[in-house]
């Protein structure tokens, strides 16, 4: 867990044992699954991104949010909220607002 906390800080919620030894084997298939993919077709998708990211999350840069556009041919946005890497729980009202003026324009 060591190296877990120094890569993604400490998480108060998995200072539990038995939490930890819960999430362990979740965390551990999610790790492998990432470290081990290899897509098999790397052509743009053909429908339109929009890259969601929290303002104060130090986890990524804004190039690398902003890369997604290189995923598709459609439309690409950037959608930047408050808050850092949890920004869906800190600031669950700025991602509704958000997604109540995006997810109409998509019919």
């Amino acid at each position: 867990w060591a190296a877990f906390n120094r890569r993604y800080g400490v998480n108060p919620v998995l200072q539990n044992p038995s939490t930890r030894d819960f999430i362990f084997p979740v965390l551990q298939s999610d790790f492998q699954a990432l470290e081990t993919y290899v897509p098999t077709d790397l052509s743009p998708l053909s429908f339109p991104i929009t890259a969601c990211a929290g303002n104060e999350d130090n986890r990524y840069t804004k190039d690398q949010i902003s890369a997604w556009k290189e995923c598709t041919l459609g439309e690409f946005t950037e959608q930047w909220l408050p808050g850092g890497h949890k920004y869906v729980q800190e600031s669950p009202a700025a991602l509704l607002e958000f997604l109540a003026k995006d997810l109409p324009t998509l019919y």
